[in-house]
């Protein structure tokens, strides 16, 4: 089963069978969920107030909820998070990480887990140059990022991960220390969420330029994900 865009604004999904519905059609819903064996309702366009929820005991894994953040517990952490006005969106509508920061987690791990890009779904996957080193993201925050000369990003946020990122996936296995090395090592962030401020086409291998105060500064190549 997969989506496309037969036009704008307008998703396709095409089944197993070779069928295809759109999300606004009558009995999409009952369809997807007759294939996938439990009850879901597609919804098409976001209400004013969206949240998505969550479960409290399982949302991180065996992460305590503090690590993530100082002030909540069990009890007291929501059991939702918000989404964006008008959106389906969490806090940004893409998601960047660098090639840098994956490989620093790994090594903080010690280098048993796999720890591949595919655990955290980019928009954009930049291979950030040598001299990029940590959590490479943290030197965005403030600035923006010029990719390909023709779009920009900003509003850069630090994303949260969740148990998401241990989950089996192809050839990945599970694995719970990823998210615990996270949390050890930064806050339970990698990557950042950010705002299209100027929009265009991008390629893979656009160059990436980090402008701060004016001035074009780290170059990267960019890969789009």
């Amino acid at each position: 089963m997969h989506a496309s865009h037969p036009a704008p604004g307008r998703i396709q999904i095409t089944l197993p069978d070779e069928r295809t519905i759109c999300p606004d059609d009558p009995d999409a819903s009952r369809i997807i969920s007759d294939l996938l064996g439990h009850s879901v309702r597609l919804e098409n366009q976001p209400a004013s107030d969206e949240k998505t929820g969550i479960d409290r005991a399982t949302v991180f894994g065996d992460v305590p909820v503090s690590t993530m953040k100082a002030e909540w517990t069990p009890e007291t952490m929501p059991d939702y998070f918000q989404l964006m006005t008008g959106t389906f969106f969490e806090i940004g509508a893409v998601y960047l990480l660098a090639s840098g920061s994956v490989d620093h987690l790994r090594k903080l791990q010690g280098g048993t887990a796999q720890i591949d890009r595919r655990r955290f779904r980019p928009n954009i996957y930049i291979e950030s140059e040598a001299e990029c080193g940590g959590f490479v993201e943290d030197s965005w925050l403030g600035g923006t990022l010029n990719i390909g000369g023709a779009v920009r990003v900003g509003d850069f946020k630090p994303t949260v991960w969740c148990v998401t990122s241990t989950l089996a996936q192809q050839d990945l296995p599970r694995d719970l220390s990823i998210l615990r090395t996270t949390a050890q090592h930064h806050r339970g962030c990698l990557g950042v969420y950010a705002t299209v401020t100027r929009s265009g086409s991008l390629q893979v291998g656009d160059a990436v330029y980090l402008v701060n105060e004016g001035t074009d500064t780290a170059r990267s190549m960019a890969e789009s994900a």
